[in-house]
């Protein structure tokens, strides 16, 4: 029995026995239940907490609010004029005028749908910033978890390299082994722990990336794992269809509608603003009063104001086509990436690396190799395990950049 058998038999023997005494204790405790962290759930705690998201909803109300106070109807102006008279003592004749203007009510209605255009295309925008935030989470996640594993597989290779190493320094004692021999352990060690910190500093980055993210507050991410196998990543059925749904293509179709209806607003301009009051004049020993009605035409300017508002409309159409355009041909692209990474996956076997690193081991302990040879030989496996694994994270941070 080789130690690395050892080692695993200890350590499954530990863990049962862990999960014997953990079941004893829980009823005792309370049955506290842990949940565990997923990529879902720290998704959902970040797009509670970001402070980006936060103020740009704030920002959002304070337009929508803004745009609601511009179409309604203007102050009413009082104006009260004395006059004074030589030989007159006090106030010889006097003129009141109350009086109030209004838009022609299609101008108001006009101004109302432009308003709901533009609420929902600040929803819009504020939709496509959420997804940018989203997938940022994600793919930090996805390097976090990514950092993890390669953590493992390079501590697990660290533990059966220090067992390695102290077996041949007992050897180099006995010259049964040569310097060389226990050089290259050495240097080997020393490349691990060196991938070691490298990767150690990877997932620190993303966690540091996460709480950013969440507004600055720490944010729990201990147990969380991938959300099933590659297989089980969900991709849109076409790049056309993703397009179809891209939230940058739902800002733009939502840019559309505002110039449509900025455009009635400029067509509707001509309509005159309608001023309706109440005047009364006082003189000496006499007075009088009446209404007062008055249409205010707008003559210049007008076709301008039109062209430009033409303009805009054209403008969001062609960035509409744009963006539909890029939607789907970086969809198509991503997916190609994607077939791609998946048939290198798929003719990958971890097991069959895990075992072939386990026949040099045997083969090492009964003298069949050389220790340049084992050292070559599990450094390329391992540095194949690595990359490998590295593979699978570039895979889900590609295929998050499809998230909805």
């Amino acid at each position: 029995m080789t130690l690395r058998y050892i080692i695993i038999s200890l350590i499954l023997g530990y863990s049962t026995l862990t999960s014997v005494i953990n079941a004893e204790i829980a009823p005792i405790s309370g049955n506290t239940v842990v949940n565990t962290p997923t990529i879902e759930s720290v998704i959902a705690e970040i797009e509670s907490n970001n402070l980006s998201l936060k103020t740009a909803a704030a920002a959002n109300n304070a337009e929508t609010a803004e745009l609601q106070a511009a179409n309604i109807i203007g102050p009413t102006s009082i104006e009260y004029s004395p006059f004074f008279q030589s030989g007159w003592r006090g106030v010889a004749s006097s003129e009141l005028i109350v009086k109030q203007e209004f838009d022609f009510p299609t101008k108001y209605a006009s101004r109302a749908k432009a308003a709901g255009a533009k609420g929902k295309a600040l929803d819009a925008a504020l939709e496509e910033q959420r997804r940018s935030i989203r997938i940022e989470a994600t793919q930090a996640c996805i390097d976090r978890i990514g950092a993890e594993k390669r953590l493992e597989i390079l501590n697990d290779r660290l533990k059966l390299t220090k067992i390695l190493l102290n077996l041949y320094e007992q050897k180099y004692e006995l010259r049964s082994a040569t310097a060389l021999d226990l050089n290259l352990i050495k240097l080997s060690k020393i490349d691990i722990e060196r991938d070691i910190t490298s990767t150690m500093t990877e997932a620190m980055e993303a966690e540091a990336t996460l709480q950013r993210l969440n507004g600055g507050t720490p944010i729990s991410l201990t147990g969380m794992d991938y959300a099933g196998s590659i297989e089980e990543v969900i991709l849109p059925e076409s790049a056309r269809i993703y397009a179809a749904q891209s939230p940058s293509v739902a800002a733009a179709e939502a840019d559309i509608r505002v110039s449509e209806a900025e455009l009635s607003i400029a067509r509707s301009s001509w309509l005159p603003t309608i001023g309706v009051g109440y005047r009364r004049n006082t003189e000496v020993g006499s007075s009088s009063n009446g209404f007062v009605i008055g249409l205010d035409f707008p003559i210049f300017g007008l076709g301008r104001q039109k062209k430009a508002a033409e303009a805009r409309k054209a403008a969001a159409e062609i960035s509409l086509l744009e963006a539909d355009k890029n939607a789907e041909a970086e969809a198509a692209s991503v997916m190609r990436q994607l077939e791609s990474m998946r048939k290198t996956l798929a003719t990958e076997d971890p097991a069959l690396i895990s075992e072939t690193i386990h026949l040099y081991d045997e083969s090492l302990r009964l003298g069949q190799i050389t220790m340049t040879d084992y050292c070559r030989e599990t450094e390329s496996l391992l540095d194949r395990a690595l990359t490998l694994s590295r593979i699978e994270q570039d895979y889900r941070r590609l295929a998050a950049t499809l998230i909805q």
